[in-house]
């Protein structure tokens, strides 16, 4: 056991992780998670398990990836390997006015975005019941 230069108090040489709090940022199992709640657990660890008493947390967590959006997971966070508390990003100080897109180059980029996705689009999925023809349109002989 380490110990401080004076003997009397133990060195704090495995300080326990702080312990996030709901709505905050995580990093757990190399994936990005939301915390949802926090328990406490009702009885102190011994210290001879850790070296340490103290109480463990419950924590439930919502993925923020995109590949499992919404998925819960919970965990004990003093158990858990490579944890980490996200830094919080906060919102910017000052916004420079300047910094913004042209209106004009805004407007071109979502049409542009609109085109794609309707000639992307499948006809027969959009248009069941017209066949060839586009609605409004008809073919006669």
């Amino acid at each position: 056991m380490t110990t401080t230069a004076d003997h009397d108090q133990p060195a704090a040489a495995t300080s326990m992780p702080p312990v996030p709090e709901a709505g905050q940022v995580v990093n757990v199992r190399g994936s990005i998670w939301a915390v949802a709640a926090v328990a406490q657990q009702g009885l102190p660890r011994s210290p001879a398990d850790e070296g340490a008493p103290g109480l463990a947390h419950v924590v439930t967590l919502q993925s923020l990836g995109e590949d499992r959006l919404g998925q819960e997971l919970t965990v004990v966070w003093e158990l858990e390997v490579g944890h980490a508390i996200a830094p919080d990003q906060g919102l910017p100080e000052r916004i420079d006015s300047g910094a913004f897109d042209d209106p004009d180059m805004l407007a071109a980029f979502v049409d542009a975005v609109r085109w794609g996705a309707v000639t992307s689009a499948d006809a027969n999925w959009l248009f069941p019941d017209e066949g060839v023809g586009r609605p409004g349109a008809s073919v006669r002989r």
